[in-house]
């Protein structure tokens, strides 16, 4: 579980901090929060043992079951004018 963690730290900052739109991250919490791999004493999901609350702001993260709840959120860029 450290492992992931600091890979998903390291991605996140790599990635230039991006986070996700205020409905993308509702809507990712409030999926891991009645997840069943969900721990609430910890707040933190028992596949990965990331913190919930900072792992669905980030957007290069994704659910880490094997058939993820929600995935990576990308976002379009618009051409410099």
């Amino acid at each position: 579980m450290l492992l992931r963690f600091l890979v998903s730290t390291g991605n996140y900052l790599l990635g230039g901090k991006s986070k996700v739109p205020l409905e993308v991250y509702v809507s990712r919490l409030t999926t891991c929060l009645h997840c069943s791999d969900y721990d609430p004493e910890v707040e933190a999901c028992v596949i990965c043992g990331c913190y919930v609350r900072s792992k669905a702001l980030r957007a290069n993260e994704q659910c880490p079951r094997a058939f993820p709840l929600w995935k990576v959120h990308k976002t379009e860029e618009k051409p410099i004018t």
